[in-house]
């Protein structure tokens, strides 16, 4: 590993999140990798940097397991949208040429559930459970938050009419790109 670089929260801990990750999984860090807990902690003007979306104290297994799953996303190709628009998870944004739409973690993972059953509807609950990882006692509306704000954010893209309610209350789904 050539360099780790942490802001935020992840600062205190910086040594001893390198120590743990370079013994646990070395063949993925042999390049520099910046990360941080929070998006709000990383400074204006940088890129290319891992947002953990964990609260602190995270322990190093948490950690070193969520920069795993982020590492993978970052392998994967972008996934062809509409109209030449392109969701890119490493970058946890949708885009066209220079133009990008910042998506959070939770509306990456939302977007990718729904391509990937598209063109079929995705159950309430299977979303809740894969995304947020609750299970069938919880009653809450996040989803439905989560719903509304994606679409607002694709808005400007012409891309907000893709995801689709199916029969009120059922689930979504994210229709096939043209």
């Amino acid at each position: 590993m050539s360099a780790l670089i942490c802001f935020g929260g992840a600062q205190v801990v910086q040594d001893d999140i390198a120590r743990y990750l370079f013994k646990t999984m070395p063949e993925k860090l042999d390049k520099p990798l910046a990360i941080a807990f929070r998006e709000s902690d990383v400074p204006d003007g940088v890129s290319d940097v891992m947002i953990l979306d964990l609260l602190p104290p995270a322990s190093l297994p948490q950690i070193a397991q969520r920069i795993e799953q982020l590492a993978k996303q970052v392998e994967a190709p972008p996934v062809a949208l509409e109209n030449g628009w392109h969701l890119n998870l490493a970058k946890r944004s949708v885009f066209l040429d220079d133009q990008r739409i910042p998506l959070t973690d939770k509306e990456c993972a939302l977007l990718m559930l729904m391509l990937q059953a598209s063109p079929e509807p995705v159950e309430k609950q299977a979303i809740l459970e894969g995304v947020w990882r609750y299970d069938e006692q919880i009653d809450t509306r996040t989803l439905e938050t989560h719903v509304y704000r994606l679409r607002q954010k694709l808005a400007p893209a012409g891309l907000e009419g893709n995801i689709q309610t199916v029969d009120r209350g059922y689930g979504w789904k994210c229709a096939p790109c043209a």
